[in-house]
């Protein structure tokens, strides 16, 4: 798979990018806004998505028919019903006389070669009973039937935390085991980095950005250079759409972790899989998973720079998915930020709102670059804080 695929290394990942676990944050009025905001910001992302992603041409087979040719011989449809929350794909739950599958057909299908790469991924991600197993399958039509999980929402972290670490655990087999379906283009930045660079281009040329994000920019460029000779020799296949969302916890298997949906994958940073995963929970949480990703001991100096650094990183995309979200609406005639009225805020001395809590109900261009300024300032605060010659310096390859 070409490293561009992934969402993180084009603008397709706007779309995808802020499935954020939520359900981490702080207080129970904390989640209820926080799931609202970024269920919003969703609608908004997929507006911007399937506006600027290369169209490929389907046709819609019939959900029936396309079942039947792919269920096991014997077996007979007794119920079909449609389940909500697939964002690239319609999804289907299938029962019949003795189990349930779902059924997954692409919103718009990939290049043949994607597809095959998703489904090989699947299948090995399968035999390490890290993710369902692929029971059928159509190539043309690129539908999948799959054995149905029956899950259970996630806990807190605090109430329940063994559900998050064996997640890590099952992510550490995901990034071990996927290596030998890995490929790239060495010209090509890894991700994260790729959309970073590929998007921050005409946002930095435009006379409405203000100042800071170009010395963001300069400083996510600094860590790139860093972190590039580690990437060349330990970069993986990374799921690239790593939250809550997409694992899933087996009621019948004692919570054991499957992991779904790797339409986005790349090659990349790993920790980015798990910066990205634990964003929204307290750092001393998020030392505890890192802990359980490296191998349940405390991470070096070295890999809690890492981690810092690549935090920095997810920021930047944040920022960059935010502002372009607010630009894709520029031809409206709505009300928004001007550069000096964004400068003055990250310049203020009070503290900006946090990032993970967006007023994303309001649908405005306004309100998107509010929440491209808020993540900015806590960039730029991050930097500030953990001192980021010092974590530079701290990783050496």
């Amino acid at each position: 798979m070409n490293s561009n695929l992934f969402p993180i290394s084009s603008s397709s990942y706007i779309s995808r990018f802020l499935l954020f676990a939520t359900s981490h944050l702080y207080s129970s009025k904390t989640k209820i806004t926080a799931g609202i905001a970024f269920g919003a910001f969703l609608l908004l992302a997929a507006t911007y998505h399937f506006a600027r992603r290369k169209k490929y041409a389907t046709s819609i087979v019939n959900v029936d028919e396309c079942i039947k040719q792919m269920l096991p011989r014997g077996e007979s449809i007794q119920k079909i019903e449609k389940v909500e929350g697939g964002f690239s794909n319609n999804l289907w739950r299938i029962d019949t006389e003795t189990r349930s599958y779902i059924l997954r057909s692409p919103k718009q299908k990939n290049k043949p070669s994607d597809f095959i790469q998703i489904l090989e991924t699947s299948k090995k991600a399968f035999t390490c009973s890290i993710s369902p197993q692929i029971l059928g399958e159509d190539r043309n039509n690129q539908h999948m039937l799959l054995e149905y999980i029956e899950h259970v929402p996630w806990p807190a972290y605090e109430e329940n935390f063994q559900p998050y670490k064996a997640t890590m655990k099952a992510l550490k087999c995901f990034h071990e085991n996927m290596q030998p379906y890995l490929s790239t283009d060495k010209k090509i930045p890894y991700a994260p980095f790729t959309l970073i660079f590929n998007e921050s281009e005409d946002l930095e040329k435009s006379s409405d950005m203000p100042m800071h994000f170009s010395i963001a920019l300069k400083k996510v460029k600094i860590i790139y250079e860093r972190l590039k000779p580690w990437l060349k020799n330990h970069a993986t296949l990374c799921h690239g759409d790593f939250h809550k969302g997409n694992v899933l916890l087996s009621k019948e298997r004692r919570l054991t972790p499957f992991l779904i949906d790797f339409d986005s994958m790349s090659i990349g940073d790993p920790l980015f899989d798990v910066v990205k995963f634990s964003v929204a929970l307290p750092q001393k949480c998020r030392m505890d998973m890192l802990s359980e990703y490296v191998g349940e001991r405390l991470p070096t100096r070295q890999e809690q720079a890492h981690f810092e650094l690549m935090d920095l990183a997810l920021l930047m995309v944040i920022v960059i998915v935010r502002f372009k979200s607010a630009q894709y609406t520029q031809g409206l005639s709505q009300e928004r930020l001007t550069k000096e009225e964004m400068e003055k805020m990250l310049d203020s001395k009070e503290a900006l709102p946090s990032f993970l809590i967006m007023p994303f109900g309001d649908t405005s261009p306004k309100a998107r670059q509010k929440g491209a300024v808020y993540a900015l300032g806590e960039l730029l605060k991050r930097c500030e804080a953990l001192s980021f010659n010092e974590a530079l310096d701290s990783f050496n390859v």
